[in-house]
């Protein structure tokens, strides 16, 4: 195999197993060495009770809701200081408050459970803010919140998130983060986002790393959020980010200029996989530009037991645009039934030095584009770094904008046929191989020739020498 695809898969692997591993950790954190307090837990019914609760505790303090809130005073939120961590069950009841945040973390420690958070309005972070420390929501529901900058429902910086079992609905940014907006954080997350929205990037998360900060999706459901820049389910700037069995499902951005339906992702590290059996789906994701489903752009991304399929652009790669000295990796993907209104119907590689490696289990077909490449479409001189077991269940098809050209590296095996995996786009020219290596040829030209077509010109050649033959006897046979 191709030394250069073994390094980098396992530099990408090293990555995801690091990220699994740091937010495993963080976890922990999360998990409170004695429960036994929650007995003693401080009953509250109103607004102003739970804001007294909150402000009175030290330490660890348990705080059970007896019935809904409904706030509209705008008071100031209820505020977490350092070193008091509060744990807060809601009791399958609602805070509803219209004006103001609902709370606010100085460092501190805020853990809620089972009931919903309802409203909340900021210039950042409508329902939670925090400034460090540490926050876990585990079978809540937060909806209806709204922020002027960023994160509608929260905004996070330097902090460890743990969000499990979670629902955002609804929830609106007029910048970046319609849920969600996380900056240097660690974060383990299975939620599901439906219908929120922001004006600029990440309808529904926008997720900016620190150094040894990342996070871990898993089993998340992202439908119908948008955006109006980029990335219309997660916007991931300068971060890591492990994607296990999520779905990805009618996301969209909504300006002329604006890329990535469901994932935009810059300059980041990003490991795309299944778990447990369950693959990550992207399907029916909208971009005016570039990348329907996913724009990668910049560093590395790994995708692995994926499909990609129905999504659309109005521009470039209707199922995956790349571009920006990406490296990425395809394993056991699917990509089908995408379309994008010029070239590159199911994925596009653009630029001059992106690098991808395509392994086993490759299918990039089904596609339409309205230009060029219905299937992948190959900017430049790029070529495909191949697995020698490429061909198990492989078929892509194949443009290039510069015709006529070897567009694989690594196949060089006798072991495989690149006739028998890549076929070609353009109906002037045919794929073949050169070297072992796939190469297209203009239709009409000579090239790397199947075994059918070999052994019509064997019989031409034959039938030929046979007249001559039979000429060569006529004219010497004496009279």
């Amino acid at each position: 195999m191709n030394d250069s695809i073994t390094e980098g898969s396992s530099r990408v692997k090293l990555i995801a197993a690091l990220t699994v591993f740091v937010m495993a950790f963080a976890a922990l954190a999360f998990c409170p060495a004695d429960t036994s307090d929650a007995d003693d837990a401080i009953e509250v019914s109103t607004w102003d009770e739970l804001q007294h609760a909150i402000k009175s505790a030290s330490g660890e303090t348990y705080i059970t809701l007896t019935e809904d809130i409904k706030d509209d005073s705008g008071d100031d939120p209820a505020t977490i200081e350092r070193n008091v961590r509060i744990y807060l069950d809601l009791a399958n009841h609602t805070i509803d408050r219209q004006n103001g945040r609902l709370f606010e973390l100085d460092e501190g420690h805020l853990d809620v459970t089972n009931g919903t958070l309802k409203g909340g309005h900021a210039d950042k972070g409508g329902c939670i803010y925090s400034d460090g420390g540490q926050i876990k929501l585990e079978n809540v529901t937060v909806t209806g919140s709204y922020a002027k900058e960023k994160g509608g429902a929260v905004y996070v910086e330097s902090a460890i998130v743990w969000i499990m079992d979670t629902q955002f609905n609804n929830n609106v940014c007029d910048g970046d983060g319609g849920a969600l907006y996380l900056s240097g954080c660690d974060l383990s997350i299975r939620a599901t986002f439906e219908k929120n929205s922001c004006g600029k990037n990440g309808g529904a998360m926008y997720f900016k790393g620190g150094e040894d900060r990342g996070g871990a999706m898993s089993e998340c459901t992202f439908k119908e959020n948008s955006a109006g820049e980029n990335g219309g389910a997660v916007a991931l700037i300068e971060g890591g980010m492990s994607v296990m069995a999520c779905t990805f499902d009618g996301n969209y951005v909504q300006d002329s200029g604006a890329d990535g339906g469901a994932i935009y992702a810059d300059d980041s590290k990003m490991v795309i996989s299944d778990n447990n059996g369950s693959q990550s789906v992207f399907k029916n994701n909208k971009a005016p530009k570039a990348g329907g489903a996913l724009r990668l752009d910049g560093d590395e991304y790994q995708l692995k037991e994926t499909v990609i399929e129905y999504n659309t652009a109005k521009g470039h790669g209707g199922g995956i645009y790349i571009n920006g000295e990406s490296e990425v990796s395809l394993e056991t993907v699917r990509i089908k039934n995408n379309h994008a209104d010029l070239d590159g119907g199911g994925m596009l590689i653009g630029g001059d030095d992106n690098e991808v490696s395509v392994l086993y289990g490759i299918e990039i077909s089904g596609n339409t584009a309205d230009r060029n490449g219905a299937n992948l479409y190959i900017r430049s001189d790029i070529k495909l770094k191949c697995s020698l077991n490429l061909d198990f269940k492989s078929k892509v098809g194949v443009d290039l904008e510069q015709q006529g050209r070897v567009f694989t590296d690594g196949l060089d095996d006798d072991d495989i046929d690149p006739t028998k995996v890549f076929f070609s786009d353009n109906p002037n020219y045919y794929v073949g191989s050169e070297g072992g290596e796939a190469k297209m040829f203009k239709s009409g030209t000579s090239g790397d020739m199947s075994d059918n077509t070999i052994w019509i010109v064997v019989g031409i050649i034959v039938a030929v020498l046979v007249v001559a033959a039979v000429v060569y006897v006529v004219k010497t046979r004496k009279p």
